[in-house]
């Protein structure tokens, strides 16, 4: 008798947090799209609302083509390419912050607390320094990352008194430690030819920052943002 008083109440309490829940789903996909949509009127050339309707509309739509050619090219050419590597990028620096979490069972910790994103700028300026061509820095900066996680761990498995606070205050030392790395390297750099503000296209710290968030094109659209990981 008393499971079935009881069971009422609970069904109805599950109702309403699945109720809560399937809102919140909502919410989650509603809003990237939204935002999805109106960056492509966000910029120095201006696109107004009407247009980029048109412009998207005509890609399924038999429509006939009365606007400028030139908001085709940078709505698909330069905005869509940097949209979508920007949403994926921010999918997989919150994918590897639950990793991380999950891992670790550290609900604290982020690849930035860890130690990982110093890691891998480390591992990128030491690799320019070097003059290594792309794929070289890739991948310094993907192994030295990993070294950094390393670290991190193998100082807080020494202290036993607070893992979850250890873990934490590991990575900050690591990654300021990493962080004074680049600074020295910065240091070390020749600056008018490794820190040179040149043009794109150059073999130099600037440059190549430069060149990964303005070159963005559609071919590389989808290995930029997985090197976020």
């Amino acid at each position: 008798m008393k499971l079935k008083e009881t069971s009422g109440p609970v069904k109805g309490n599950l109702e309403k947090q699945n109720r809560k829940y399937s809102w919140k789903t909502l919410a989650l996909l509603l809003v990237p799209l939204f935002i999805f949509v109106l960056s492509f009127a966000l910029g120095r050339y201006p696109v107004s609302p009407g247009q980029l309707i048109n412009v998207l509309a005509a890609q399924v739509l038999p429509l006939q083509h009365g606007w400028d050619p030139t908001i085709d090219t940078v709505v698909f050419q330069v905005r869509l390419p940097r949209i979508i590597a920007a949403m994926l990028v921010g999918a997989a620096l919150s994918s590897a912050g639950a990793a991380y979490q999950g891992m670790f069972k550290n609900p604290l910790v982020s690849p930035d607390i860890l130690g990982a994103s110093a890691g891998a700028g480390l591992g990128a300026a030491l690799a320019i320094y070097f003059s290594f061509n792309v794929l070289g820095i890739q991948l310094m900066a993907f192994f030295i990352s990993l070294l950094a996680v390393f670290l991190t761990y193998t100082i807080s498995i020494r202290i036993r008194h607070d893992p979850m606070m250890a873990l934490v205050l590991s990575g900050i030392m690591v990654g300021s430690l990493f962080t004074a790395a680049i600074s020295l390297i910065k240091f070390m750099a020749d600056p008018y030819n490794l820190l040179a503000h040149g043009e794109s296209g150059g073999h130099n710290l600037a440059g190549y920052f430069y060149d990964c968030f303005t070159n963005i094109t559609g071919g590389y659209t989808f290995i930029f943002a997985a090197l976020a990981t």
